[in-house]
């Protein structure tokens, strides 16, 4: 499915950045007030699981949620560009980490968005 680069800074190793999953529908368990409440936001939200031993926030730089500011980029050009690492020793299982966040990205306009219609 569609996927996203989250990172914040300083993003000075490569696993400081993570291609996480995009959530472009409706969860089975939100409701539908909260989901049309996020596809209210001009770009969407982006979550972390409270779930699994180590937080998204931790693996990205290690960031946490007192304010930190994420970069996040859907723009498809740029995602082609990234590709995953494999995982070194004693590095956060890339498929653990995956399970453990999402990103809630607002439906794509048809326009691509405002990153891709910056000049």
């Amino acid at each position: 499915g569609p996927r996203v680069f989250v990172t914040r800074s300083p993003c000075v190793k490569s696993s400081d950045g993570q291609l996480l999953p995009s959530v472009v529908s409706r969860p089975e368990a939100m409701s539908e007030e909260t989901w049309q409440w996020l596809c209210s936001l001009p770009f969407g939200a982006i979550m972390f699981s409270s779930r699994g031993s180590t937080p998204m926030p931790a693996i990205l730089a290690d960031g946490d949620l007192d304010g930190d500011w994420y970069f996040v980029c859907w723009d498809a050009a740029l995602l082609e560009s990234v590709r995953p690492r494999p995982p070194a020793a004693g590095d956060v299982n890339e498929a653990a980490a995956e399970k453990e966040a999402a990103v809630a990205q607002r439906p794509r306009r048809e326009d691509g968005g405002w990153f891709a219609s910056a000049q």
